[in-house]
Protein backbone atom coordinates (compact mmCIF):
# COMPACT_ATOMS: atom_id res chain seq x y z
CA UNK A 1 0.00 0.00 0.00
CA UNK A 2 2.85 2.13 0.84
CA UNK A 3 4.07 1.76 -2.42
CA UNK A 4 0.65 2.59 -4.12
CA UNK A 5 0.39 5.71 -2.37
CA UNK A 6 4.32 6.67 -3.60
CA UNK A 7 2.84 6.00 -7.37
CA UNK A 8 -0.04 8.09 -6.87
CA UNK A 9 2.02 10.76 -5.82
CA UNK A 10 4.85 10.30 -8.08
CA UNK A 11 2.06 10.67 -11.05
CA UNK A 12 0.66 13.52 -9.54
CA UNK A 13 3.80 15.13 -9.70
CA UNK A 14 3.57 16.10 -5.64
CA UNK A 15 5.46 15.57 -2.67
CA UNK A 16 3.56 14.65 0.47
CA UNK A 17 4.85 15.95 3.68
CA UNK A 18 3.71 16.40 7.22
CA UNK A 19 4.48 19.86 9.10
CA UNK A 20 3.88 22.03 11.72
CA UNK A 21 2.08 25.26 11.87
CA UNK A 22 0.77 24.44 8.20
CA UNK A 23 -2.66 25.43 7.08
CA UNK A 24 -5.31 24.83 4.58
CA UNK A 25 -6.65 27.38 1.94
CA UNK A 26 -9.79 27.40 0.17
CA UNK A 27 -10.71 30.01 -2.44
CA UNK A 28 -14.21 30.87 -3.74
CA UNK A 29 -17.10 27.76 -4.42
CA UNK A 30 -19.44 27.33 -1.62
CA UNK A 31 -17.37 25.71 0.93
CA UNK A 32 -18.42 22.37 0.53
CA UNK A 33 -16.08 19.23 -0.04
CA UNK A 34 -16.44 16.29 -1.85
CA UNK A 35 -14.22 13.47 -2.67
CA UNK A 36 -13.41 9.82 -3.79
CA UNK A 37 -10.62 7.28 -2.67
CA UNK A 38 -7.80 7.52 -5.12
CA UNK A 39 -5.92 4.33 -4.42
CA UNK A 40 -6.59 0.96 -5.10
CA UNK A 41 -8.18 0.22 -1.95
CA UNK A 42 -8.73 1.78 1.57
CA UNK A 43 -7.49 -1.16 4.59
CA UNK A 44 -8.16 -1.39 7.99
CA UNK A 45 -6.04 -3.79 9.63
CA UNK A 46 -7.44 -5.23 12.63
CA UNK A 47 -5.63 -8.85 13.86
CA UNK A 48 -6.67 -11.41 12.35
CA UNK A 49 -8.07 -9.50 9.54
CA UNK A 50 -7.59 -7.30 6.52
CA UNK A 51 -10.45 -5.21 5.51
CA UNK A 52 -10.12 -4.50 2.05
CA UNK A 53 -12.74 -1.36 0.79
CA UNK A 54 -12.14 -0.30 -2.94
CA UNK A 55 -14.49 2.70 -3.16
CA UNK A 56 -14.62 5.45 -0.82
CA UNK A 57 -17.11 8.72 -1.01
CA UNK A 58 -16.23 11.67 1.11
CA UNK A 59 -18.11 14.93 2.02
CA UNK A 60 -17.64 17.41 4.20
CA UNK A 61 -17.24 21.47 4.85
CA UNK A 62 -14.86 24.12 4.65
CA UNK A 63 -14.62 28.03 5.61
CA UNK A 64 -14.11 29.32 2.44
CA UNK A 65 -12.50 31.65 1.56
CA UNK A 66 -9.97 31.66 4.43
CA UNK A 67 -7.05 29.66 5.62
CA UNK A 68 -7.99 27.22 8.77
CA UNK A 69 -5.59 24.34 10.69
CA UNK A 70 -8.27 21.70 10.20
CA UNK A 71 -11.61 20.22 8.84
CA UNK A 72 -14.17 17.25 9.38
CA UNK A 73 -16.15 15.24 6.73
CA UNK A 74 -17.79 12.01 6.22
CA UNK A 75 -16.33 8.93 4.47
CA UNK A 76 -18.65 6.55 3.21
CA UNK A 77 -16.84 3.15 2.12
CA UNK A 78 -18.48 0.50 -0.17
CA UNK A 79 -17.20 -3.12 -1.52
CA UNK A 80 -15.36 -4.01 1.28
CA UNK A 81 -14.12 -7.39 2.30
CA UNK A 82 -11.72 -10.00 3.58
CA UNK A 83 -10.03 -13.30 3.25
CA UNK A 84 -8.86 -12.42 0.18
CA UNK A 85 -12.21 -11.21 -0.87
CA UNK A 86 -13.64 -14.37 0.34
CA UNK A 87 -15.76 -12.99 3.04
CA UNK A 88 -18.16 -9.24 2.37
CA UNK A 89 -18.07 -7.13 4.95
CA UNK A 90 -19.73 -3.73 5.72
CA UNK A 91 -18.00 -0.75 7.62
CA UNK A 92 -19.73 2.49 9.04
CA UNK A 93 -19.04 5.23 7.68
CA UNK A 94 -15.99 7.28 9.02
CA UNK A 95 -16.47 10.42 11.02
CA UNK A 96 -12.61 12.55 10.78
CA UNK A 97 -11.28 15.87 11.34
CA UNK A 98 -8.03 16.23 9.11
CA UNK A 99 -4.78 18.77 10.82
CA UNK A 100 -2.69 20.41 8.61
CA UNK A 101 0.21 19.43 11.11
CA UNK A 102 -0.44 16.18 9.99
CA UNK A 103 -2.48 14.38 11.97
CA UNK A 104 -5.90 12.51 11.87
CA UNK A 105 -8.59 11.59 14.34
CA UNK A 106 -11.85 10.16 14.16
CA UNK A 107 -14.70 12.25 16.15
CA UNK A 108 -16.93 9.08 16.38
CA UNK A 109 -16.32 5.15 16.36
CA UNK A 110 -16.20 2.73 13.42
CA UNK A 111 -18.15 -0.23 13.41
CA UNK A 112 -16.32 -3.19 11.13
CA UNK A 113 -18.66 -6.09 10.51
CA UNK A 114 -18.15 -9.84 8.62
CA UNK A 115 -21.24 -10.54 7.04
CA UNK A 116 -21.37 -14.11 7.23
CA UNK A 117 -19.45 -14.22 10.82
CA UNK A 118 -20.96 -13.61 14.41
CA UNK A 119 -18.23 -10.98 15.15
CA UNK A 120 -17.36 -7.43 14.71
CA UNK A 121 -14.57 -4.84 15.37
CA UNK A 122 -15.30 -1.59 17.28
CA UNK A 123 -12.58 1.36 16.08
CA UNK A 124 -12.88 4.47 19.25
CA UNK A 125 -12.70 7.75 18.39
CA UNK A 126 -9.03 8.66 18.94
CA UNK A 127 -6.05 10.72 17.35
CA UNK A 128 -2.96 9.86 15.62
CA UNK A 129 0.55 10.76 16.01
CA UNK A 130 1.88 13.50 13.68
CA UNK A 131 2.75 12.67 10.51
CA UNK A 132 0.45 9.70 9.48
CA UNK A 133 -1.26 12.30 7.72
CA UNK A 134 0.31 13.41 4.39
CA UNK A 135 -0.86 15.88 1.78
CA UNK A 136 -0.69 16.58 -1.53
CA UNK A 137 -1.87 19.17 -4.02
CA UNK A 138 -2.92 18.48 -7.82
CA UNK A 139 -4.00 20.95 -10.43
CA UNK A 140 -6.96 19.23 -12.41
CA UNK A 141 -7.91 20.64 -15.85
CA UNK A 142 -10.94 18.92 -16.83
CA UNK A 143 -13.52 21.37 -15.60
CA UNK A 144 -14.00 24.21 -18.18
CA UNK A 145 -14.95 26.33 -15.47
CA UNK A 146 -11.22 26.51 -13.89
CA UNK A 147 -8.99 27.62 -17.44
CA UNK A 148 -5.95 27.73 -15.10
CA UNK A 149 -6.97 24.57 -13.47
CA UNK A 150 -8.33 23.43 -10.11
CA UNK A 151 -6.52 23.00 -6.89
CA UNK A 152 -7.53 20.08 -5.43
CA UNK A 153 -6.00 18.38 -2.34
CA UNK A 154 -4.60 14.49 -1.66
CA UNK A 155 -4.82 13.29 1.72
CA UNK A 156 -2.95 10.16 2.53
CA UNK A 157 -3.54 8.12 5.95
CA UNK A 158 -0.92 5.76 6.82
CA UNK A 159 -2.00 4.96 10.55
CA UNK A 160 -0.10 2.55 12.95
CA UNK A 161 -0.90 2.31 16.29
CA UNK A 162 -4.63 2.51 16.15
CA UNK A 163 -6.62 0.33 19.14
CA UNK A 164 -9.85 -0.80 18.69
CA UNK A 165 -11.80 -3.76 20.61
CA UNK A 166 -12.37 -7.52 18.85
CA UNK A 167 -16.04 -9.21 19.69
CA UNK A 168 -16.48 -12.35 19.57
CA UNK A 169 -14.77 -15.11 17.54
CA UNK A 170 -13.43 -15.42 14.89
CA UNK A 171 -13.03 -11.47 15.48
CA UNK A 172 -10.67 -12.48 18.16
CA UNK A 173 -8.56 -15.01 16.34
CA UNK A 174 -7.48 -18.32 16.71
CA UNK A 175 -8.95 -20.35 19.64
CA UNK A 176 -8.25 -23.50 21.14
CA UNK A 177 -11.19 -26.40 20.66
CA UNK A 178 -11.94 -25.73 23.90
CA UNK A 179 -12.11 -22.24 24.18
CA UNK A 180 -14.92 -21.87 21.67
CA UNK A 181 -18.11 -21.73 23.84
CA UNK A 182 -16.70 -18.78 25.30
CA UNK A 183 -15.10 -17.45 22.24
CA UNK A 184 -18.47 -16.25 20.63
CA UNK A 185 -18.45 -13.53 23.44
CA UNK A 186 -15.46 -12.44 24.49
CA UNK A 187 -14.04 -9.44 23.90
CA UNK A 188 -10.40 -8.54 23.18
CA UNK A 189 -8.29 -5.46 22.80
CA UNK A 190 -5.96 -4.24 20.09
CA UNK A 191 -3.68 -1.50 19.90
CA UNK A 192 -1.88 -2.46 16.80
CA UNK A 193 -4.14 -1.56 14.39
CA UNK A 194 -3.66 0.34 11.47
CA UNK A 195 -5.33 2.57 8.44
CA UNK A 196 -3.98 2.74 4.80
CA UNK A 197 -6.01 5.10 2.43
CA UNK A 198 -5.71 8.10 0.19
CA UNK A 199 -8.59 10.58 -0.41
CA UNK A 200 -8.63 13.81 -3.31
CA UNK A 201 -10.59 16.35 -1.86
CA UNK A 202 -12.02 19.52 -4.00
CA UNK A 203 -14.27 22.55 -2.55
CA UNK A 204 -17.63 22.78 -4.99
CA UNK A 205 -16.87 25.15 -6.95
CA UNK A 206 -12.93 26.32 -5.43
CA UNK A 207 -10.29 25.28 -4.83
CA UNK A 208 -8.37 23.60 -2.03
CA UNK A 209 -5.07 23.31 -0.95
CA UNK A 210 -2.05 22.77 2.09
CA UNK A 211 -0.02 25.45 2.78
CA UNK A 212 3.43 24.12 4.10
Amino acid sequence: MLLGVAAVLGALGVSAASASASEFEASGGTGATKGTGIIKQEEFKVWPMTIACTKAITKGSVPSPGKFASYEEEIKFSTCSTFGGGVKVTVTPEHVSYDASGTESLTEAVRITPTVLKCHYEIPAQTSAVGALTFGDETFFGNPKFPNGQQRLGLFTNWAGVTYTAVGWPCTGPKESTEFKEAKEVEEEGTEGKVTAGIRDEVTGGNLTWIK
